[in-house]
C-alpha cells in the first residue's frame, strides 16, 4: 500500500469514527431531553403527595390542559393558552396578555389547526420540540469548538448542563423560553456557517416577536455584518436594509397593538402591573443598578425584595433566593469562557444582551424575580460549563448533576402545586 493510499484510508476511517461519535452524541442528547421531560412530568403529577397544593391562581377557562403534563399550563402558561385560543386583550388598569409576545402562541395556534390536538397540547409540543432542536444545536456548536481532544466528555457534559440546569424546567412548560433559545442557537449556527444575512436578520426578527430580550440578538448579528463588510460604507448600507428586518417582529406587533388597542406600546405599559416596587427617580434607579442593589436586596430582610416574603420559606427550594445565584453563575461562566477564549465576541455579546436587558429594564421593579429563568437562555454558558466539567473528577461531576436533577424535580413539583417559583 502506498503512503498516499494509507493517508486517504486513515482519513476516511477518522471521518467514519467522527460521524459515528456525533450520531451517538445526538442520540444521547435526544434521550436526555425526553428523559428529563418525563422526570418533570412525573414530579408534577406526584406534587400533590410531595407538597401541600395551593388553589389555582388562574384558570384555562373552557380549554383543556395539556394531556400528558396538565401542570405545564400553570401560571403564565394560562395566558399563552388564552392568546393562542382567544387572541389578545388589553386593559390599562390591570395585567393584560399583551405583555406576552405573539410568535410562540401564534406557532401553537397554527399547529393546533393543522393537527387536531388542542391549543394547550400544541403549546407544549412547540416548546418541547424547540428545546430538543436547541439541545442538538448546542451540541453541534460545542463539538465544533472543542479543540483539546476530549470532545466526547466536553460535548456530553454540555448537553447534560443544558437539560439538567434547574431553571431549564421552563423550557418544558407552556412558556416561550424554549423557542427563544432555539432562535438564539440558530442565529449562532447560521453565523458560524455563513448563512445569508437576510436569513439571519429574519431569525432575529422572529426573536423580537418572541420575547422582549430577543431584540438583543441584533448585537452579535451587527458584529457579524461588520466583520463581513467592506468598510464603513458597506456596513452602513447593509444595516439600513437589514435593521428593519431584525426588528420586524417587534414592529409588526406594535402596529397590531396600535390598530387593535390604540397603544403601540401596550406591551410595555402593562408591565407596571407586575412591578413590586418603583424607583423614586431615574437617578436613584441608575445608582441602584450600578451598585447591584437588586441583587443585594434579595438577601436584605428589611427590603421589599427580600426572598423570604415569598410563599416558599426554605432557601433551598426558593427560586427567589436562588435567582441572584443563577444570574451570577451564568455571568461568571461567560466571563471565564471569554477569558479562556472558549467563547468569541459574538457569544459574549449574545450572553450580555440576555443577561443585562432584563437586569437593566426591570430587575429593580420586579425584585429580581425570574432572573434565574431568564439566565437559562444564555446557552454559551453551558458550553463553558461542559468544558469545565470535563476537567473535573468524575465523582464531583456526578454529585453536581445529582443536585441538578433533584432541584429540577423540586421546581417541577412546586410549579405544579401553584407555588410562585419565579
Amino acid at each position: 500500500m502506498s503512503i498516499r493510499t494509507s493517508i486517504i484510508t486513515s482519513a476516511t476511517r477518522d471521518g467514519v469514527t467522527c460521524n459515528a461519535r456525533m450520531r451517538r452524541l445526538r442520540f444521547i442528547a435526544i434521550v436526555s431531553a425526553f428523559t428529563t421531560f418525563a422526570l418533570i412530568a412525573v414530579s408534577s403529577h406526584l406534587s400533590r403527595w410531595i407538597v401541600v397544593p395551593r388553589s389555582p391562581i388562574y384558570t384555562l377557562g373552557n380549554v383543556q390542559p395539556p394531556f400528558l403534563f396538565p401542570a405545564s399550563a400553570n401560571w403564565d402558561g394560562t395566558r399563552f393558552v388564552s392568546i393562542a385560543s382567544e387572541g389578545y386583550f388589553y386593559d390599562p388598569d390591570r395585567r393584560s396578555t399583551v405583555a406576552f409576545f405573539p410568535f410562540y402562541p401564534l406557532c401553537a395556534a397554527i399547529l393546533s389547526r393543522i393537527i387536531p390536538i388542542g391549543v394547550s397540547n400544541a403549546l407544549l409540543l412547540v416548546a418541547n420540540s424547540a428545546f430538543v432542536l436547541s439541545v442538538l444545536g448546542i451540541l453541534q456548536i460545542a463539538t465544533r469548538r472543542d479543540e483539546e481532544g476530549n470532545v466526547d466528555n466536553a460535548a456530553l457534559y454540555t448537553v447534560f448542563s443544558v437539560v439538567l440546569f434547574p431553571t431549564s424546567v421552563f423550557f418544558r412548560l407552556c412558556y416561550s423560553d424554549a423557542l427563544m433559545l432555539l432562535l438564539a442557537v440558530l442565529l449562532t449556527l447560521g453565523m458560524q456557517r455563513r448563512w445569508n444575512v437576510i436569513i439571519l436578520a429574519l431569525i432575529v426578527g422572529l426573536a423580537s416577536a418572541t420575547r422582549p430580550v430577543g431584540i438583543g440578538l441584533t448585537l452579535p448579528l451587527l458584529l457579524h455584518i461588520w466583520q463581513n463588510s467592506d468598510g464603513w460604507s458597506g456596513f452602513a448600507t447593509r444595516c439600513i436594509v437589514l435593521l428593519p428586518l431584525m426588528c420586524s417582529g417587534l414592529i409588526v406587533y406594535m402596529i397590531y397593538l396600535q390598530v387593535a388597542f390604540g397603544d403601540a406600546s401596550a406591551f410595555a405599559t402593562t408591565q407596571r402591573h407586575w412591578w413590586r416596587r418603583v424607583p423614586s427617580s431615574v437617578s436613584d434607579h441608575v445608582i441602584a443598578l450600578a451598585t447591584l442593589e437588586p441583587i443585594r436586596a434579595v438577601y436584605d430582610s428589611s427590603s421589599a425584595a427580600y426572598w423570604g416574603r415569598g410563599l416558599i420559606g426554605t432557601p433551598m427550594f426558593s427560586l427567589r433566593f436562588a435567582n441572584p445565584i443563577y444570574f451570577i453563575a451564568m455571568l461568571t461562566l461567560v466571563a471565564f469562557g471569554a477569558w479562556r477564549r472558549w467563547l468569541d465576541t459574538k457569544d459574549v455579546l449574545l450572553s450580555a444582551a440576555f443577561l443585562l436587558i432584563p437586569y437593566v429594564s426591570h430587575s429593580f421593579q420586579t425584585c429580581f424575580a425570574a432572573e434565574g429563568r431568564y439566565s437559562s437562555i444564555v446557552f454559551p454558558a453551558y458550553i463553558v460549563a461542559g468544558r469545565l466539567l470535563s476537567e473535573c473528577h468524575r465523582i464531583a461531576v456526578v454529585l453536581f448533576f445529582t443536585y441538578c436533577i433533584f432541584m429540577l424535580a423540586a421546581y417541577s413539583a412546586l410549579f405544579a402545586a401553584w407555588y410562585d417559583i419565579i
